[in-house]
């Protein structure tokens, strides 16, 4: 890995100042993407696998497609995607678990 991306990714942390700005620098040889993204805090990052991209979440309502999230990185739209999915799998099986003997 190129070390020199944790320093350039340092500065651009810099000039994340409201909520949805993001920063990402690219490792030269290895396919890898770290973020910077500021939510309510910096939030940061690396992947082998997302290319650097922002995505925003759509809601449909009424026939229309209205933004309803602040864009974020892709990995972060995934990781809350995925993990929204496992908390009400969690929350379902506190309610309808059995137990073995």
């Amino acid at each position: 890995m190129d070390w020199g991306v944790q320093e350039k990714l340092k500065q651009k942390m810099g000039e994340l100042k409201q909520k949805g700005d993001a920063a990402f620098v690219q490792s030269s040889g290895d396919d890898l993407t770290m973020w910077a993204w500021m939510d309510s805090k910096v939030v940061m990052c690396i992947s082998n696998v997302h290319q650097p991209c922002l995505v925003t979440t759509l809601c449909h309502t009424k026939g229309r497609a209205v933004p309803w999230s602040d864009p974020c990185p892709l990995p972060m739209h995934k990781y809350n995607m995925w993990m929204g999915a496992i908390n009400d799998l969690d929350r379902l099986m506190s309610f309808h678990s059995t137990k073995l003997c």
